[in-house]
């Protein structure tokens, strides 16, 4: 009977997945419908369904299950990024993901530039508390992940540009790493030094996220424990920002890099982790 058994067990296994009729439920977690088939021919429920749950801030829907591990599996990359959003709810005082904290501008006390190159200067936004809970990176994989949908990314910076003695600043520019150009200034000024202050977002919400899920020990099999041993961790980075000023008279754009820096402290808001059961 055993063997009878083992082969059945075998012979199913061999099947092809049913199909999932077009407007059916795909996956259900506690009877919510996640994803649902918007294929005329069917789906087979493995990343080929559509996240059919809108219900923002509803945090019943538990991803770390197994339903809530199953239900991800049916829906894409993106659409399983924006079901963790959805079923996040907002802190109460709605904790911001970056914390600036004014140090008063740097280039107080730097050695001065020389004229014609162009300068930059971080004001604030030296440290970013970072909200992190327990996410799934697939079927049986549980890794950290934002634990907030929203927050301020901006960091003050004073950009500035002083020209040799009969000469005015007529373009200014910035660029952070992997974006476009920003235009500051894009005619002659009549002044021979400008400056101003700018909000740049030089780190990014998923920059973020990276540097912590690396700095909480990375991704781990369910249902062992993860592997942060503490709340909170720290963590760093850092990004270019090149500027570009010209004078009159110029025909070329003088170019600088200057660091950004950022120190980061990543707090597992599900720590500690549920025993294994």
């Amino acid at each position: 009977m055993k063997t009878m058994l083992f082969a059945s067990a075998i012979l199913l296994a061999a099947l092809p997945a049913a199909a999932i009729s077009r407007g059916a439920c795909c996956a259900k977690v506690h009877n919510v419908c996640i994803s649902s088939c918007p294929h005329a021919g069917g789906c087979t429920g493995k990343g080929d369904c559509t996240l059919a749950f809108t219900s923002a801030g509803n945090t019943s829907v538990d991803l770390d299950s197994r339903a809530g591990r199953l239900a991800l599996t049916t829906l894409k990359p993106a659409d399983q990024t924006r079901l963790r959003e959805i079923i996040t709810a907002p802190p109460p005082d709605d904790v911001p993901i970056m914390q600036n904290i004014p140090q008063g501008p740097p280039d107080m006390a730097a050695p001065p530039t020389p004229a014609g190159t162009p300068t930059l200067a971080q004001l604030g936004g030296t440290l970013a508390k970072v909200p992190m809970k327990h996410g799934s990176c697939g079927l049986d994989c549980g890794i950290h992940v934002l634990a907030v949908a929203a927050g301020n990314l901006d960091i003050a910076a004073k950009l500035g540009m002083t020209c040799p003695a009969g000469k005015s600043v007529d373009a200014l520019s910035y660029q952070l790493e992997g974006q476009g150009v920003v235009a500051v200034i894009q005619a002659n000024t009549g002044q021979g030094a400008v400056s101003q202050t700018r909000q740049l977002q030089p780190f990014s919400k998923r920059e973020l996220e990276a540097a912590c899920q690396k700095a909480l020990g990375g991704s781990w099999p369910l249902p062992d424990s993860h592997r942060n041993p503490e709340k909170s961790v720290k963590t760093s980075l850092k990004e270019s920002v090149t500027v570009r000023g010209r004078c009159t008279g110029w025909a070329h754009a003088a170019e600088r890099s200057y660091p950004f820096l950022l120190s980061l402290v990543c707090e597992d808001r599900s720590f500690p982790p549920p025993p294994v059961p």
